[in-house]
C-alpha cells in the first residue's frame, strides 16, 4: 500500500511538473507579447493587471511546491520592472510630444494675433477665426493633446484661442471708434489728426536764424515728424 501511494505521489509530481512547465512558458510568452504591444502608459497598466492575475492563478494551483513559488515570485518581479520601465519611457515620450505641440501652438497664436491686428472689418474678423487655416491648426493641436490624454492643456489652449478672438474683437472696436481711414487718422470730436507711422529720429539740419544783425544759417537739432527745432 505504501508503495502504491509513493508511486501515485511520484506520478502526480511528474504531472504537476509538466503542467507547470507548460503554464510557466505560456506566462513568459504572454509577458513578452504584452510588453511589446503596450504602446501607451494605459496599456502598460492593463497588461500588468492581466499578467499579475495570471501569476496569482498559478500560485493558487501550484502553491504547495516551494520551487514553483520561488520561480513565480521572481517572474512577478521581472514583469513588474519591465512594464514599469516601458511605461516610464512612454510617459516621457508623451510629455516631449505635448511640449512640442504646445510650442507649436504658441507660435501659431502669436502669428494669429499679428494677422488679426491688421483686419479692419468685423465680418472679415469673424470669418478669419471661423475658418482660417492657422486657426484650424490650433484646434487640431487641441485634439492631439486630448489624444495624448492631456485634456487640461487642451482646454487651456482652446481658452487661449477664445481669448485671442475676444481680444481681437475689442481691439477692432477700439480702432473703429478712434481711427478713420484704417489707422491713418485719429478722430477727436470734430477734429481729425493724421497719424505719422514713420520712426521718430533726432537729426541735425541747417536752419536760417535771425540773430538781430541779419539772417544766418546755423545747424539745428530737429525731431522728424514735427516742427521741433533747437539751435
Amino acid at each position: 500500500r505504501a508503495l502504491v501511494q509513493g508511486r501515485k505521489k511520484e506520478l502526480g509530481s511528474r504531472e504537476s511538473t509538466a503542467e507547470f512547465s507548460v503554464q510557466f512558458q505560456l506566462l513568459t510568452q504572454n509577458a513578452t507579447s504584452a510588453i511589446t504591444l503596450a504602446d501607451s502608459p494605459e496599456k502598460c497598466e492593463q497588461a500588468l493587471s492581466r499578467l499579475m492575475l495570471q501569476v496569482e492563478d498559478l500560485e493558487g494551483r501550484f502553491g504547495e511546491y516551494a520551487d514553483y513559488l520561488e520561480q513565480l515570485n521572481q517572474t512577478r518581479e521581472d514583469i513588474s520592472k519591465s512594464i514599469s520601465a516601458k511605461k516610464q519611457t512612454l510617459l516621457e515620450a508623451r510629455q516631449r510630444r505635448v511640449q512640442q505641440l504646445l510650442g507649436s501652438a504658441d507660435r501659431i497664436l502669436e502669428g494669429l494675433q499679428r494677422r488679426a491686428s491688421g483686419i479692419i472689418n468685423t465680418d472679415e474678423l469673424n470669418a478669419f477665426f471661423a475658418s482660417y487655416a492657422i486657426v484650424m491648426k490650433v484646434r487640431v493641436v487641441a485634439v492631439k493633446l486630448r489624444e495624448l490624454i492631456d485634456p487640461v492643456k487642451a482646454d487651456e489652449l482652446e481658452s487661449r484661442l477664445k481669448s485671442s478672438r475676444q481680444e481681437s474683437g475689442r481691439s477692432l472696436r477700439d480702432r473703429q471708434e478712434i481711427f478713420e481711414d484704417g489707422a491713418n487718422v485719429i478722430k477727436f470730436g470734430r477734429h481729425r489728426i493724421s497719424v505719422n507711422t514713420e520712426p521718430v529720429e533726432l537729426t541735425t539740419v541747417p536752419r536760417r536764424v535771425d540773430l538781430g544783425s541779419g539772417e544766418t544759417s546755423l545747424m539745428a537739432q530737429h525731431i522728424t515728424g514735427n516742427d521741433f527745432f533747437k539751435v
